[in-house]
């Protein structure tokens, strides 16, 4: 009796968050059947959990009998596109009634299915749809309709028209015009497109990042058979943006004559392209603002348009993490891996990463020491992020060592040199060896003497020895005012201001500090101490 009793609870409190939005009228049909209550409920609390591989299994079994359920139809193509099953979410929609279409997310796939096919004028029908809600709370929601009709007149070579329908868009979206209205230079050729894309690359107007459209540049480079350019865009970029995986990559494949395969991954010329690269600037934009699952619906319709430009997966993986979705992003990276030579360690790194968070820290050591295996003369950025892995596990002998093969390759002028110093001599601080420890970080100061965590590292590890109390506290009152309101810095401080018997000066740093990170307990202890 008890068992039943919670069951219709269970019942009523589903009933009421799945349920009621649906008109009563289509209820007494939904209610009579107890397969497809229950699987509806599972799909829906796995579609909110996130977990769309799991969805899919309880909507799959009733989707032939639910398409008059405008809720359902969102959720089931929502994660027919989250898991990039486009042909199962166009037959989908072909089954809905015309009259229960009118849903944003229903006129956008259907858009974007007639402009990967060509039929323009359809694409525009449907994005002329989505321009009528008027519900949209979203400012970039509210002009997507204008970007996508921008392209739909591209593609029927209006060209009036395409660049009409950007400067409708509002003005607060000015990254996105810009980054736009350069695309569409180099689609219709305009004899300014490399002076656009120069423009565009150097733009200080916004705070946003355009070193990617080296790559562009440089692919459309190749397409007119100018290597020699090519390379000087990518070199270029290269030696201001030295981390960016796209660049490095793609002057990898340059070098290995690998032209074909950078002009397939973008081409100026192929409208799907564009407007792939229109729904991954969208899906920047969302993650942005940690709208991830928003972020990923977007980033799979720029897959769906473009599947070459596979490098751009790394937003998805990143999203997935950030959603906690560790399987479907090891998946992701695993697929990175794939890519080339320079995004085998980045994958490799963010997958140890996964292990750490899934299983353990050791396995995840064990992980990336496998993966470092497979490369052939790692240069000393890799050294590094594995020595970090090491320090990290408390396997300090082995990021010594590493850290100092690293030392041994280059020089003072490195950008990461100090840290290097830093590192290993947090090491040999662990391992009680003081003096190598105080020669690494005296030094890694001498090369970056306003690095407010080198200040306190050290400072706080003479505090502890009881020695140098008034220099630590001179280093301490320097880096806290480096780094204001650094609760660790605070802490150390505060520490030191006990230690000299300055108790009201301890107990205000202390207590701030016990404020700021009252789950660190080396920080309660300090202030209890007080």
């Amino acid at each position: 009796m008890i068992a039943n009793a919670f069951k219709i609870v269970i019942f009523l409190f589903f009933f009421n968050i799945y349920i009621i939005p649906e008109t009563f009228a289509k209820l007494n049909k939904f209610y009579h059947s107890e397969d497809k209550i229950s699987n509806y409920f599972l799909g829906s609390i796995l579609f909110d959990a996130r977990k769309p591989d799991d969805a899919i299994i309880y909507f799959d079994k009733i989707n032939d009998n639910m398409t008059d359920y405008s809720l359902f139809n969102q959720k089931y193509v929502n994660t027919l596109v989250n898991l990039r099953k486009f042909n199962k979410a166009f037959s989908h929609l072909k089954k809905i009634d015309n009259k229960k279409l009118n849903l944003y997310e229903f006129n956008l796939l259907l858009g974007v299915q007639a402009f990967k096919n060509k039929n323009y004028n359809l694409a525009k029908k449907y994005f002329k749809k989505i321009g009528k809600e008027k519900n949209y709370t979203d400012l970039l929601q509210m002009n997507l309709d204008l970007f996508l009709l921008s392209w739909t007149f591209a593609g029927l070579n209006n060209e009036e028209m395409t660049y009409e329908m950007i400067n409708y868009s509002s003005n607060e979206l000015k990254t996105l015009q810009l980054i736009q209205k350069t695309l569409v230079d180099c689609a219709f050729n305009s004899k300014n497109k490399i002076k656009s894309f120069n423009s565009l690359i150097d733009n200080k107007s916004t705070t946003s990042d355009f070193s990617r459209y080296n790559f562009f540049l440089a692919s459309t480079f190749l397409h007119e058979e100018n290597v020699d350019f090519a390379n000087k865009t990518l070199i270029s970029a290269k030696e201001k943006n030295s981390d960016n995986l796209l660049i490095n990559q793609t002057l990898e494949d340059l070098k290995n004559k690998k032209n074909s395969k950078i002009k397939n991954k973008y081409n100026c010329q192929n409208v799907n392209h564009n407007m792939a690269e229109f729904f991954y600037v969208v899906s920047n934009i969302y993650s942005s603002d940690e709208e991830y699952a928003k972020s990923n619906f977007y980033l799979n319709i720029s897959q769906y348009l473009n599947p070459n430009f596979d490098s751009n997966k790394i937003l998805l993986a990143e999203n997935l993490m950030r959603l906690k979705q560790y399987d479907s992003a090891f998946k992701e990276y695993s697929h990175i891996a794939n890519i080339g030579k320079k995004y085998f360690w980045h994958a490799a790194k963010n997958k140890a990463f996964i292990v750490e968070e899934t299983k353990s820290l050791k396995e995840s050591i064990f992980f990336l020491e496998n993966e470092f295996k497979k490369i052939s003369n790692p240069d000393y950025k890799i050294l590094y992020d594995l020595a970090n892995f090491y320090r990290s596990g408390e396997q300090y002998e082995n990021a010594i060592s590493l850290y100092s093969k690293i030392l041994n390759s280059i020089d003072d002028n490195n950008l990461i040199t100090s840290q290097v110093y830093y590192k290993r001599g947090s090491c040999y601080e662990q391992l009680k060896k003081y003096h190598l420890a105080e020669k690494d970080l005296k030094k890694s100061l001498s090369l970056s003497p306003n690095s407010a965590y080198v200040l306190n590292y050290l400072a706080y590890s003479w505090l502890e020895r009881k020695i140098n109390i008034e220099e630590s506290i001179d280093m301490l009152e320097k880096a806290n005012k480096l780094k204001k309101n650094d609760p660790y810095i605070i802490d150390s401080l505060g520490w030191g201001m006990y230690l000299i018997k300055e108790y009201e000066k301890a107990e205000k740093l202390l207590r701030k500090a016990a404020e700021m990170v009252p789950q660190e307990s080396v920080v309660i202890d300090h202030y209890g101490d007080v």
